[in-house]
């Protein structure tokens, strides 16, 4: 995935509910962030 806050606006624009938003892990040098599916599942990018 090129860009986590790039795929994070364009899920927003779609109304997809963004439950956290992006943000760095350093622990594993990743940034990261949390969207549902419409059944509640959460789903993660990175």
């Amino acid at each position: 995935m090129a860009s986590v806050d790039a795929t994070v606006e364009n899920l927003r624009a779609r109304g997809v509910t963004i439950v956290t938003e992006p943000f760095e892990l350093l622990a594993i040098s990743r940034r990261l962030a949390f969207f549902s599916d419409p059944f509640g599942n959460l789903i993660e990018l990175a």
